[in-house]
């Protein structure tokens, strides 16, 4: 992976990162890289298992980067804090943490554990790795292990790009960690945001001429419903990339309608697999078809498979269930196709609501809450009953003054207009807000 760092040098005075106003050249991260190089030789062997904590920053950046090419197993850390860090160190079992704050840079060591068997199998082969835990949203999160030398050598290019991207998602994200590498790869600008509110966005967007951004729906509904899009000047930006939960055909339509001279790009990928390049069927339709050369898929029982060299070495705190003895990965994406092939994400098989024997995808049911004028946000999941085994409830933000009972009556009316009564939630409460974890994905436990 020695490449990434020798482009750098040759992308010289173009502008790499911008992070609290400050612009850093790709000169100024060459240098920066190798500075934290040296000082990792002198700290610690390559193979080691490092912790590397701090915020989206151009220091962070430097450092992880120092640390691929020292050949570290490396976890990273940008929004976590108190309790959920240390619940996560306390399964990767790092030798060294780093912590990156106001500049400087930390090195603390811990005592060394005996390694997982895949981490054993890593360093053996000479390669650096990459640790990410899953997002948690229906259980523990789940740390998962990445050969990082074949997940960078997947975005070699042969040219340059002028483009400023806001990256929406950390890099602790798979999302995150694609738009760095791909981004960087070709010597475009990151420009780092200090908060992911609609109007903040909008104002970096118009200030600094960004002309891509990537998010999830759910981001791109609030942007729309906070109107902030209409304030300011977006007219530089090219694409608006969407991915991580399924698209809404409702939300895509309106997007589509408020920046008609963007291109609206669906992404798709899991921790477990990198992203994955896809092309959609065309700009208004959420079906795809996979044109990732070093991937192959089928779909099984409704279930998406993927294998290729992208796919995780396995989990290093639960059995890889997922990935079978032929290397097959099943996503656990419940999908549907069409004619030509081409497939639309449905759901997550472990978000399906059974009720009954019918089944149920929250995001249908929040996608037709969601086109209540007085819905502004909303949140779906399960509640065990001895009845059905499990119902359909939700929590719903109103912007409506009216009494809770007529809002109640109207929201059961508009849902049996579209969508089977079985789905239609049996218990609506009224809540200030939706709360979302750091990757603007909503927590689906059953209660």
């Amino acid at each position: 992976m020695k490449w990434l760092p020798e482009k750098f040098a040759l992308f010289a005075d173009r502008l790499a990162i911008i992070a609290q106003g400050h612009g850093y050249s790709y000169t100024m991260l060459h240098l920066k890289i190798s500075f934290y190089t040296e000082t990792f030789k002198q700290q610690f062997a390559s193979g080691t298992t490092v912790a590397l904590v701090g915020k989206y920053s151009f220091e962070t950046v430097s450092a992880f980067l120092a640390l691929c090419e020292t050949n570290q197993i490396i976890a990273l850390f940008t929004g976590d804090e108190g309790t959920e860090l240390e619940f996560k160190l306390g399964i990767l079992q790092p030798t060294v943490v780093i912590e990156i704050r106001d500049g400087d840079c930390l090195i603390s060591k811990r005592e060394s554990v005996q390694e997982h068997t895949l981490v054993q199998s890593l360093k053996a082969a000479g390669n650096a790795g990459l640790v990410l835990f899953t997002s948690g949203t229906s259980g523990q999160p789940k740390a998962l292990l990445h050969n990082l030398d074949t997940l960078i050598d997947q975005y070699k290019r042969e040219y340059t790009r002028d483009l400023n991207i806001i990256p929406l998602l950390g890099f602790d994200h798979i999302g995150g960690m694609d738009m760095l590498l791909s981004q960087l790869a070709i010597g475009a600008t990151l420009t780092i945001p200090e908060s992911r509110t609609p109007e903040y966005i909008c104002e970096t967007i118009e200030k600094y001429g960004i002309n891509v951004i990537s998010a999830s729906p759910t981001f791109l509904n609030l942007l729309l419903l906070s109107e902030a899009y209409r304030d300011f000047d977006l007219s530089s930006l090219r694409i608006i990339g969407y991915g991580s939960e399924p698209m809404p055909a409702w939300l895509l339509e309106r997007l589509n309608t408020a920046f008609p001279w963007v291109s609206f790009q669906q992404k798709y990928g899991l921790s477990e697999t990198n992203a994955i390049r896809i092309h959609s069927k065309s700009k208004d339709s959420l079906f795809f078809r996979i044109e990732d050369p070093s991937v192959e898929f089928k779909v099984v029982e409704n279930e998406l498979w993927l294998r290729g060299p992208s796919v995780f070495a396995g989990y290093l705190d639960a059995p890889a269930e997922s990935i079978s003895g032929e290397g097959w990965f099943n996503t656990g994406d419940r999908v549907e196709t069409d004619e030509d092939g081409n497939i639309r994400i449905l759901g997550r098989t472990s978000d399906i609501i059974n009720v009954g024997g019918e089944k149920v995808f929250p995001s249908e049911v929040e996608s037709a809450l969601l086109q209540i004028p007085f819905i502004s946000d909303c949140q779906v999941y399960a509640e065990k009953s001895i009845i059905t085994g499990n119902v359909v409830v939700a929590n719903v933000v109103s912007n409506s003054e009216r009494p809770l009972a007529e809002q109640k009556q109207e929201i059961r009316s508009f849902l049996l207009g579209r969508i089977n009564r079985y789905k239609v939630p049996v218990k609506i409460s009224f809540v200030d807000a939706i709360a979302y974890n750091d990757r603007m994905k909503k927590i689906r436990r059953i209660q």
